[in-house]
């Protein structure tokens, strides 16, 4: 995985990531994500993640 852009603001982080990987299927799976963090005190309250699901579901070995 490689780490992209971060940001931080009003106890939000955002972050980007992109991965790509051969699985022992061999399909290959290469996609994209973002995680927005919320955070108070130095503590992590919440997370929301968003990836590419299309990529994931297409990297399937049933597909």
């Amino acid at each position: 995985m490689t780490f992209g852009a971060a940001t931080a603001e009003d106890g939000r982080v955002a972050a980007e990531a992109e991965s790509d990987r051969l699985p022992k299927n061999g399909k290959r799976y290469h996609s994209f994500y973002h995680w927005l963090f919320y955070i108070r005190d130095m503590q992590i309250l919440g997370l929301n993640e968003y990836c590419d699901t299309l990529r994931a579901f297409e990297s399937r070995e049933d597909q």
